[in-house]
């Protein structure tokens, strides 16, 4: 028995089409078709065929996972607007209180931008000793005041 392998004219799946019979059943959308049938007024070779089918089953996937998507979207979206979620109301995972100890005992060296993940905003201070001072105490007031932001940019409050 001699297999060839085609792609299902349907769903674009690939088929294992017994020769001998000439005869294939699709997998996914069961549906039985002749090898010759198929062929019938074609002036077209079995490669470009293979090649056809194989284009057009790419464009209806990408087609079904774009809706897919789409859809997965909007359950996600009706679940957050459901449990009052939203990402603009999101807070840091960071401790206010370990960045005000880092700020009030190691702030001129810029501590707490590191631990807050700000490292561009340590450096600056570790060699210009908390922006002479001023950087430092702004800093400060910042965090106590639950202002001050982590390297998302999300403000650190608990």
């Amino acid at each position: 028995m001699k297999n060839l392998r085609i792609a299902c004219p349907n769903c674009g799946a690939h088929l294992d089409v017994d020769i001998d019979s000439g005869q294939a059943r699709c997998r996914f959308c069961n549906e039985i078709f002749s090898l010759d049938s198929r062929r019938q007024g074609q002036g077209i070779s079995n490669a470009e065929q293979m090649g056809y089918d194989f284009e057009r089953g790419r464009q209806r996937a990408s087609v079904e996972f774009a809706q897919g998507y789409a859809e997965r979207m909007a359950e996600e979206n009706a679940r957050r607007e459901q449990w009052g979620f939203d990402a603009r109301n999101t807070v840091s995972a960071k401790s206010k209180m370990v960045t005000l100890l880092l700020s009030l005992f190691l702030g001129p060296m810029g501590a707490h931008c590191f631990y807050a993940g700000r490292m561009g905003r340590g450096v600056l201070f570790f060699f210009t000793v908390g922006l002479f001072g001023f950087g430092w105490i702004y800093d400060t007031v910042q965090i106590a005041l639950g202002k001050f932001t982590d390297g998302y940019g999300l403000p650190i409050v608990y």
